[in-house]
């Protein structure tokens, strides 16, 4: 029983090629055959699989994000405030050590504008 491999393939209006080997030769072109036509079958599962755990990572989130909402924006409040906490500290800290001239007032008698803008714009208020 002797070892024979046969492909045929066309190359659109010019005809079809028709190739066949026997021996050694039948035996390395199934080889690359089977080794080819292996890779080719696990680089495509592994992309089915890739894009299936994106997607299900992707429902997942969606999903927390539904049901924790509101934990979350508590969590980013408490963090855009300890992010701005020490810079009013530090604005509010050097009002103080600021040397009033004759001229300015420390005093409640100051004059006030009829609406008072914020000295410092806290998370609540940007």
């Amino acid at each position: 029983m002797a070892l024979t491999y046969h492909t045929e393939y066309r190359l659109g209006d010019r005809g079809v090629i028709r190739r066949s080997y026997t021996g050694f030769q039948a035996f390395v072109a199934i080889g690359l055959d089977l080794v080819f036509g292996l890779a080719f079958e696990v680089i495509c599962m592994s992309a089915a699989l890739a894009l299936g755990v994106v997607a299900w990572s992707a429902r997942l989130v969606a999903r927390l994000l539904r049901l924790y909402w509101r934990f979350l924006i508590a969590a980013m409040t408490a963090l855009v405030w300890g992010v701005t906490l020490p810079f009013v500290l530090l604005h509010r800290g050097a009002e103080r050590l600021r040397s009033h001239g004759p001229t300015e007032s420390t005093g409640s008698d100051a004059v006030r504008p009829p609406f008072a803008k914020p000295a410092w714009a806290w998370s609540r208020e940007v």
